[in-house]
Parts: C-alpha cells; sequence; structure tokens
C-alpha cells in the first residue's frame, strides 16, 4: 500500500492506515486545529482513497474492504463530520462538505454502486446505505438543521434527493430492481417519506414551501 499525507495545519491529522496490496491512500490537511482522519484499508487490489481537509475541527473515518474501488471526501469549513464504510468491488464514493457542524455516515456493500453526498451549511444530517449491484445515489443538503435518511438495496436503482432550506426531513427506501426515486424539498419543516418495494416504480416528489407532508408507498 501506498500512503501520501500532506499536512500544512497545526494539529492537521491522526492516520491509522491497516495492510492492504496496491492500494492509494493520499490525505490532504491543510486545517489549523484538530483536523483529524483514520483510514481502515483491508487487503484489496487497485483502490484509492483520497481525503482533503481545510480549516478547523473536521474528522473523517474511512473503512474500506473493496476490490477495484475509489473513495474521495473533501471537507471545508468547521466541526464536520464523515464517515464511509465501503465493501464489494467497483464501488465509488464521492463526499463533499462545506460549512459548520455538519454530519454524515456513507455505507455502500455490492458490485458497482455509486454514491455522492454533498453538505453545505450548518447542522445538517445525512445518513446513507446501499446494497446489491448496479445502484446509484445523490443526496444534497444546503441549508440549517435538515435531515435525510435514504437506503437502497436491488438491482439498477437510482435515488437523486435535494434539500434546501431549513429543518426539513426526508425518508427515502427502495428495493427490488429498476426504480427511481427523484426529490426535492425547498423551504422549511416539510416532510417527506417514499417506500418503493416492487420493481420498475418512479417517484417524482416536489416540496417548496413550509410545513408540507407527503408519503408515498408502492
Amino acid at each position: 500500500m501506498k500512503v501520501n499525507i500532506f499536512s500544512m495545519g497545526l494539529m492537521a491529522g491522526l492516520t491509522a492506515v491497516l495492510a492492504s496490496t496496491t492500494t492509494l491512500a493520499s490525505v490532504i490537511s491543510t486545517g489549523t486545529t484538530a483536523a483529524s482522519f483514520v483510514v481502515y484499508q483491508a487487503p484489496a487490489s487497485g483502490d484509492v482513497i483520497v481525503i482533503t481537509q481545510s480549516d478547523t475541527r473536521n474528522q473523517a473515518t474511512v473503512t474500506q474492504n473493496a476490490d477495484s474501488s475509489a473513495i474521495t471526501i473533501v471537507q471545508n469549513g468547521s466541526g464536520n463530520t464523515f464517515q464511509v464504510i465501503q465493501a464489494g468491488m467497483q464501488n465509488a464514493s464521492g463526499m463533499k462538505q462545506a460549512g459548520n457542524g455538519n454530519g454524515a455516515r456513507l455505507g455502500q456493500n455490492g458490485t458497482a454502486l455509486s454514491a455522492t453526498v454533498m453538505q453545505d451549511g450548518g447542522g445538517n444530517s445525512l445518513r446513507a446505505d446501499q446494497s446489491g449491484f448496479n445502484q446509484l445515489l445523490i443526496a444534497s443538503q444546503t441549508g440549517l438543521g435538515n435531515t435525510l435518511l435514504v437506503n437502497q438495496s436491488g438491482n439498477s436503482n437510482q435515488i437523486s434527493a435535494s434539500q434546501n432550506g431549513n429543518n426539513q426531513s426526508a425518508w427515502l427506501a427502495q428495493s427490488s430492481s429498476n426504480n427511481l426515486i427523484i426529490a426535492s424539498q425547498v423551504g422549511s419543516t416539510n416532510q417527506l417519506s417514499v417506500n418503493q418495494v416492487s420493481n420498475n416504480n418512479v417517484a417524482f416528489v416536489s416540496q417548496n414551501g413550509r410545513g408540507n407532508v407527503a408519503h408515498i408507498r408502492q
């Protein structure tokens, strides 16, 4: 395993890297105080991990037990936390955090899974779990105090979710095959839940304003 660590902060980084083969892990930390990262890489081949941190008190924890997979994390701001656990093969995870006090956890276990997560603002919370084969997840949060929970399993499913505003909550889940969810929340205190459990379902949901509630199951 090759590990490159670039630290330009005063206390920029705690790293733990465990046994692996033909794997590249690069960490760039430019925070001023207490930025930290922990990387656990199990024996695998063809994996890449890249972590870039700036500003203060950001934390990234990466656990990867996969072949031909990649994880990229960019953290700007203060007090953001991100944890990713990835297993299987040919998976890709991308994460970007900006602002203060955001928290995210991403789990992927399967083959040909792709996830992109973006947070900008303060106090946003996101948890996403994805398993199966050939799945796509895109999730973004902008604003303050938003909560997003995503669970996707099965084959060839796609979820795209965005929150823009304050104190919004959404729970999105789907299983089986060839399902699609596109969900958008703009405003404040909106609530949304979507659960698709069979094949070939499509759900488009848009909430704009304040205090809207939607529940969809199919």
